[in-house]
């Protein structure tokens, strides 16, 4: 059982036939985005696929409590500033 996790996203274009697809400003890419979650060894624990659009501090915290709930021992989670503050609080609730 993990008990430590590190989450992180990564904007990707899309074919022009996708339909949940978003600009991302900070990348400069139409696509989607995906917030991936894995623990210390690079196991796999979670992951969030949605439109590029949407930033990290809203929509990566799906990917964080889908990794608690089938993960209850988890004790920490590590993310980038770009999911800052919000993120935090979001867990932690």
């Amino acid at each position: 059982m993990p008990t430590y996790a590190i989450i992180d996203s990564q904007s990707v274009k899309t074919a022009s036939g996708a339909h949940d697809k978003g600009f991302d400003g900070g990348k400069k890419i139409k696509g989607r985005k995906r917030h991936i979650a894995v623990d210390t060894l690079g196991n796999l624990l979670s992951v969030v696929v949605h439109a590029a659009n949407i930033h990290d501090t809203k929509a990566g915290i799906f990917a964080a409590k889908k990794a608690f709930e089938t993960y209850p021992g988890l004790k920490g989670f590590c993310a980038d500033a770009g999911y800052r503050n919000t993120f935090e609080r979001e867990v932690s609730e």
